[in-house]
């Protein structure tokens, strides 16, 4: 059996964007064509029985404060370079004689129509934030008439988050859609006992549904409790809201005790991990954020808005309302103050048990 994967793969400098796509191709029996944009910075070595094909540039992201002739400008690049990535992938289809393609974005479904046109099973995954893109004015999928159109060729759908589940039945019926989870590797991320710092940690690329606004401004209220004077907080990535996110935390005199450490790499992380007290997970929104299973796996206290699902990995415990200031704070100090570890089972998430969703579907 062959595949055509249409996703984005992991980079050297963003080692788990793409993850999930990438570490489907771990399936013996099933050869992975694996179809990307071209990537700088360098590729993780990840084991699996794929072929890696790298074609043109990453796509343009969208300014959030663009003039209208900037926006028709970035629309037009943003059409010819989907054109041309998808018109490779129809060559692939015919050049591999593929029996599947799997596209893991909205995005690439030119090249599902035309395998469909072929004959051959289509499926897509959900992974979560392009779910709102698709569609004008960032309205979602619900109101892209396209995407309606063409939501018969699919053989079945993936949803990393549940949250979306009930709209993607609507589109496709209950007996199309999936839910799926995201995994670890429990080799790589685990508890080294280690004695764990005032240290608050966060990790996310530094954009407005990360939440880092509202976890900046939750610590500074938090640091005027003098039982929180020691404490630290990390937040670890980059992205564009860098400069903002700087100049908020020196309006908030919270320099010495917020830093911003830039990417750090999976050695890195997992030690900055074990070393930190308590791991925030502040977004406004996500679909399967993998950093919550990694910050567990490394025996990190857990606070964490109530997004999507979330509720799949920390069943029962109290969760902040979503950009709720209050919540976020008040949870926060709970979390402290509480020196009883609650442990949580991540037997469930694991990349061999996802594996095994998407092959009982692709046979």
């Amino acid at each position: 059996m062959k595949i055509l994967r249409v996703a984005t793969f992991p980079s050297l400098e963003k080692r788990t964007v793409g993850l999930h796509a990438a570490k489907l191709c771990d399936i013996e029996s099933i050869k992975t064509i694996f179809l990307t944009s071209k990537e700088l910075s360098g590729r993780p070595k990840i084991k699996g029985n794929f072929s890696l094909v790298e074609f043109g540039k990453p796509l343009e992201v969208r300014s959030e404060k663009q003039k209208i002739y900037t926006e028709f400008f970035f629309i037009l690049r943003r059409i010819f370079g989907l054109l041309k990535f998808s018109l490779y992938g129809v060559w692939l289809v015919l050049k591999h004689k593929v029996d599947i393609i799997h596209i893991h974005s909205p995005m690439y479904i030119l090249i599902a129509i035309f395998g469909f046109l072929m004959n051959k099973k289509i499926y897509i995954t959900f992974h979560g934030s392009e779910f709102s893109r698709v569609g004008r004015n960032f309205q979602g999928i619900k109101k892209a008439w396209w995407y309606k159109l063409s939501s018969k060729i699919f053989t079945k759908v993936f949803s990393l988050s549940d949250h979306y589940i009930p709209i993607l039945s609507e589109i496709h019926g209950k007996n199309k859609v999936i839910s799926v989870h995201n995994g670890i590797d429990h080799s790589i991320y685990k508890n080294k006992n280690l004695i764990r710092k005032k240290q608050i940690i966060a990790v996310g690329s530094f954009k407005e549904q990360k939440g880092f606004r509202y976890l900046i401004e939750a610590f500074s209220n938090l640091k005027k409790d003098n039982n929180f004077k020691e404490y630290i907080l990390n937040i670890i990535g980059e992205g564009r809201l860098r400069t903002e996110l700087t100049n908020q935390i020196d309006t908030l005199n919270m320099s010495n005790c917020i830093f911003l450490p830039g990417y750090k790499n999976q050695e890195e992380l997992v030690n900055l991990y074990n070393e930190s007290e308590v791991f925030v997970l502040s977004s406004l929104s996500e679909g399967f954020p993998k950093v919550l299973l990694e910050a567990i796996a490394c025996g990190c206290k857990i606070v964490s808005t109530d997004i999507d699902s979330v509720q799949k990995v920390l069943k029962n415990k109290k969760l902040a309302r979503v950009g709720n200031l209050d919540d976020l704070t008040n949870i926060l100090s709970e979390c402290i103050l509480n020196k009883n570890q609650t442990n949580i089972d991540l037997s469930d998430f694991t990349w061999e048990s996802l594996r095994q969703i998407y092959y009982r579907e692709y046979i």
